[in-house]
């Protein structure tokens, strides 16, 4: 298996110009022997088969990390398809404000199939943190979004104040506009007492 530029596969043929290589969706590359020569090739099985497995997965705050990495560790260990050794390693790699990050890293010795492996894992994994009760974070893109949001105890929002929560107003005989100042908000709820 090696990898030329973002090309993967398997060497089918060596030519006296040019290669064949087979990607795993089934196209075939001819690469002059020169490119080979002159460029960086990576060769994912030249000693053996091994390959690295990563699953990046992101967890809500107010969960131990610990306990997470060794839910990872765990899951991993005990996939048929992960080597023993070297063993399976798992860190906290990023905490924002209400997700924490981890990175699994385990070993297989089914270097062709190193995507299934991977997608077997992440199911793994995701079982495994539904039956601790771990929730997976919802991905942000750092994007806003826009939301409704209520404050309780207040009359129901109108004018300036609706345009820019919900970014458009009745303009009349039942038509809605975009109001080109609306502003988009986090999703939350509000409360106020008193």
């Amino acid at each position: 298996m090696v990898q030329v530029d973002a090309d993967v596969g398997e060497v089918q043929r060596i030519g006296i110009r040019a290669c064949v290589i087979r990607t795993a969706n089934g196209s075939e590359i001819i690469l002059p022997n020169g490119t080979l020569i002159s460029n960086k090739v990576k060769n994912w099985t030249f000693s053996d088969q091994y390959r690295a497995v990563e699953v990046q997965v992101s967890v809500a705050r107010g969960v131990a990390p610990q306990r997470v990495v060794e839910i990872l560790k765990h899951v991993a260990a005990d996939h048929p398809s992960i080597v023993k050794e070297p063993p399976p390693q798992a860190y906290a790699v990023n905490f924002a404000s209400g997700t924490v990050s981890f990175q699994l890293r385990a070993w297989t010795d089914r270097s062709g199939d190193w995507i299934q492996v991977r997608s077997d894992l992440s199911v793994a994994i995701d079982d495994a943190l539904t039956q601790q009760d771990i929730a997976i974070a919802q991905p942000w893109d750092g994007a806003p979004t826009v939301a409704d949001v209520h404050i309780l105890g207040t009359p129901h929002p109108t004018g300036r104040i609706a345009r820019a929560l919900w970014g458009s107003t009745a303009s009349g005989a039942g038509e809605t506009r975009r109001d080109p100042w609306a502003i988009a908000v986090p999703s939350c709820h509000l409360g106020v007492s008193g």
